[in-house]
Parts: structure tokens; C-alpha cells; sequence
């Protein structure tokens, strides 16, 4: 089975992003000029990613995000299964307003302490896909109850504060310009 994205390192070749940043991460730990986005092995920090990584991919990844993709946006390939999506929009609320929850508790700048690291990066690629699907909607209350499902608007705050600090860093502002630019020689 081959993915995208890839890596190619030497002769070694390996797919899925979440396994590319972590063996990146390790690989090149230490380096002049290299930041540490995936914290040492056998580490609380490490077990905290892992845990992080591993949350974002099994759950907000795969069982929301994508299966919006396949049975919305890839209908014709996949089947449109409008219920399915509901199911998974509903299940992502859940999903992230935990995870926010639990995020704001440690009381940390980033996902797994003060640092940015690599599980920043997959956060920062699923708030974006769920901005550009319109998931990134807060819930609205009436007379105490939720009129309409959301993430909470504590969260929410808390949310859009990370992610507006996220985009404000130089590599993330790199990367949209390199989009940019992709787009624009794709539409020549």
C-alpha cells in the first residue's frame, strides 16, 4: 500500500504524515537550526504526543474529517451517505470540544507543553480542513440549552487563540505562500 504523502529518506520510503513527522522529529533531533517537534522517547512529553497524534488521527482524522471527504466531497467514488456525515460533524463536536478540554486544563501553550511540536502541525491540518468544510462553528445556547450543536464557546475562544497564534509563525506563513504559488502556477 503507497500513500501521499511520502517520504523518500535515502533508500527508505514511508507514507502517512503522522509517521513522517515523528521519524523525522527523531531522525534529526539535535541538529543546528532544527527545532525539536517530537519530544525524546521514553519521555512523559513523548507519551503525551503519542497519545496526542495517535487521538487526532484515529478520531477527528479518520472517523470526522474523512469520512465527510469520502461520502460528501468523493460521493461519486464512495457513496453520498448524508447521514453519515451529520454522524461524523456530531461526533467531531464531541471529539474536539474534549480534546480542547483537556488541552486547556494543562494549562500549556501547545499541544504537549510549551513547545511547538509535530502534533501541532496535524492539529493545525485538521483545523484547516475543518475550516475549509465550515466544521469550525461554535454551539448556540438558548435559555441553557443547545439549540445548536457546536464547540462550546469557551473552547471555541480557546481554539481560535491557538490557531490564530499557530498561523502566525514563520514556517506556517512559508507554507500558505508555497500553496499560494501552486495554485496560482496551476491556474496559468
Amino acid at each position: 500500500m503507497r500513500g501521499v504523502p511520502s517520504l523518500k529518506h535515502g533508500d527508505f520510503v514511508m507514507y502517512e504524515s503522522a509517521a513522517i513527522n515523528t521519524y523525522l522529529g527523531d531522525v534529526f533531533r539535535g541538529k543546528d537550526g532544527v527545532p525539536e517537534l517530537v519530544p525524546a522517547p521514553g519521555t512523559h512529553a513523548r507519551g503525551r504526543y503519542e497519545q496526542v497524534v495517535s487521538f487526532l488521527c484515529c478520531e477527528i482524522d479518520s472517523q470526522c474529517l474523512w469520512v465527510a471527504r469520502k461520502h460528501k466531497d468523493l460521493g461519486h467514488l464512495f457513496g453520498a451517505f448524508p447521514e453519515a456525515v451529520a454522524a461524523a460533524q456530531k461526533y467531531y463536536f464531541r471529539c474536539l470540544n474534549a480534546m480542547i478540554a483537556e488541552f486547556r486544563a494543562l494549562g500549556t501553550e501547545y499541544l504537549v507543553g510549551h513547545n511547538f511540536s509535530a502534533a501541532d502541525i496535524l492539529f493545525c491540518h485538521c483545523i484547516s480542513w475543518a475550516n475549509a468544510i465550515q466544521w469550525l462553528t461554535e454551539s448556540v445556547e438558548k435559555d441553557g440549552a443547545v439549540t445548536e450543536e457546536g464547540i462550546e464557546p469557551q473552547n471555541f475562544q480557546f481554539l481560535n487563540a491557538y490557531w490564530e497564534k499557530c498561523k502566525e509563525r514563520p514556517s506556517f506563513k512559508a507554507m500558505e505562500k508555497r500553496k499560494q504559488e501552486a495554485v496560482d502556477a496551476a491556474s496559468k
